[in-house]
């Protein structure tokens, strides 16, 4: 999986912030398997979005992880809040058409 392969990279630069890194890195995966989880409980247009967001979220966080514990990224801060605002955009406007039937 995704975040376990970013976990397993960055482990050795974490220092003393390993186990929060590690318990947040679960966290946000469990964020997007449960966006996996609503297919068939939704609508397939809520669905999509809601699970796109939460692919740019987690993208969001491995820029900014990459950036701050092993290299600088060119532009990182521009990239980090473009795929930030894109989940939220996303997540909210696929939670928005969630269709209750």
């Amino acid at each position: 999986m995704a975040g376990t392969g970013l976990v397993t990279i960055l482990f050795p630069h974490l220092g003393g912030l390993q186990i929060p890194v590690l318990v947040y890195a679960l966290v946000i995966t469990v964020m997007a398997m449960q966006a996996l989880f609503r297919y068939g409980y939704t609508n397939s247009k809520s669905f999509v979005l809601v699970f796109v967001g939460a692919i740019s979220f987690m993208i969001s966080d491995s820029l900014l992880a990459i950036n701050k514990f092993m290299q600088p990224l060119p532009l990182a801060g521009l990239a980090v809040m473009l795929t930030y605002l894109l989940a939220q955009y996303l997540i909210v406007e696929g939670v928005v058409r969630h269709d209750k039937n």
